[in-house]
């Protein structure tokens, strides 16, 4: 596939807001999705791909409406100084109304009153898609509605005002680059063809989750890459990653192939995606591309995640240690940075997780806890796996492969002979 233009826009960072539901799973009939997409593609170089991206996620709300209604707004950035505002509504998979109404510059404000304005059901879904310029000063993520007017808007002030609203799940997914710069914003405003492949699954993110997905298409200090053909290496991961193969444990997934997609399922899957996408395109990147890489000494793409939902109790289950009675999943949190890698021990009791942040941490299944953790892997951790019998971990990392003992947690030897450059990123 010949990449015409590959620059580095926006990582996605995808903030989902989810407030908190009953232990129940309720009726999808009794739902709807409430979206706004804002596609900010008056930039010629990231046109084509903020196209792209906003085609892919409306094709995704159309699926999610086989599910429940949706309503859609897209705020879409046509060339500079001019925009368009659709608003539609799906049913059962079909368009049931579609207007446009021609804009002028796509404003923070106009999200802002959006917002203020929707009056969403306590059980409904509420969903904001962002997808432009962005960049980070000092440590606040801003996104570029435009740069000449110091159009900005903090990420955090709008999770914030999606937090404040009555929903029942709240999203924000934001396609920006996650670039450091040096200096901060001069007079910042406050306000500042991938498919799912079963209906089935979109219920299980959707309607079935409850609490906070809070997660970014890259780590700090990375370029989030796209190009024309695919959009945003991220938002493409994510999308592809709506799927079964989220559900097994292959090709990074981490699933346990019991039917139910849960947010922790994809987002491991999301990683592995994005991670593939970059690696495949790096030959294409172009020379500016590549050289910013270089002094970055960027060589991957990886999104990071600050929280994940917890799935919806449900009753009759039959994944693993369910028997039939209510089944809530456990949101496991301890690593600083993003986890690459997780593994069940053979007795199904104890979970290793390997992270971005240098360590290795073992969780007790059954309550949830924390048991240990493994505080002197060489480098950042990019795959765990228990032996047959449960005794010893394998780590992975840019360094080669730590062995370490279960019940004490200590090292017993290093690896070391791996010499690609590109570490160990799999171990079994």
């Amino acid at each position: 596939m010949k990449t015409k233009h590959l620059y580095y826009i926006s990582l996605i960072s995808l903030v989902l807001t989810l407030s908190a539901v009953s232990g129940i799973a309720v009726s999808a009939d009794a739902q709807k999705v409430h979206a706004l997409l804002i596609c900010l593609g008056d930039d010629l170089k990231i046109r084509a791909s903020v196209n792209v991206n906003e085609e892919k996620m409306t094709e995704l709300l159309r699926q999610v409406s086989e599910s429940c209604d949706v309503d859609l707004t897209i705020m879409k950035s046509v060339k500079a100084g001019r925009g368009v505002v659709t608003k539609m509504s799906f049913v059962n998979g079909s368009t049931v109304r579609d207007s446009d109404e021609k804009q002028g510059l796509i404003t923070t404000d106009q999200v802002v009153q959006w917002l203020e304005k929707l009056r969403p059901k306590a059980d409904d879904t509420l969903l904001v898609y962002y997808n432009g310029h962005g960049a980070v000063y000092g440590k606040t993520h801003m996104l570029h509605f435009d740069e000449v007017r110091q159009d900005l808007y903090n990420r955090n002030e709008l999770k914030g005002m999606l937090a404040q609203k009555q929903a029942r799940l709240k999203m924000l997914i934001t396609d920006t680059c996650k670039n450091r710069v040096d200096t901060p914003p001069p007079n910042a405003s406050t306000f500042a063809q991938v498919r799912a492949k079963n209906r089935r699954y979109t219920e299980h993110l959707f309607l079935q989750h409850k609490g906070m997905l809070d997660i970014t298409a890259a780590s700090t200090n990375q370029f989030a890459l796209a190009n024309d053909q695919i959009g945003g290496f991220f938002t493409a991961a994510l999308i592809k990653s709506f799927s079964e193969e989220a559900d097994m444990k292959r090709d990074g997934g981490i699933g346990n192939n019991d039917g139910f997609l849960s947010w922790q399922e994809v987002f491991a899957k999301c990683v592995w995606e994005t991670q593939n996408l970059f690696s495949q395109s790096e030959t294409q990147f172009n020379t500016a591309l590549s050289k910013q890489l270089r002094k970055k000494n960027q060589t991957t793409q990886t999104p990071e995640q600050f929280s994940l939902p917890k799935r919806i109790g449900r009753s009759g289950g039959s994944g693993p240690g369910q028997n039939g009675t209510k089944f809530e999943d456990t949101l496991l949190q301890g690593h600083t940075k993003s986890i690459d890698s997780v593994s069940f021990s053979p007795d199904g009791k104890t979970i290793a997780s390997g992270s971005l942040d240098k360590t290795v941490q073992l969780w007790d299944v059954s309550t949830g806890k924390l048991i240990r953790t493994l505080t002197r892997p060489t480098g950042e951790v990019r795959g765990v796996s228990f032996s047959s019998d449960g005794k010893t971990i394998a780590s992975g990392n840019y360094d080669g492969v730590e062995l370490w003992d279960v019940s004490t947690g200590k090292r017993i030897r290093t690896l070391t002979k791996h010499n690609t450059g590109w570490g160990v990123w799999c171990v079994s």
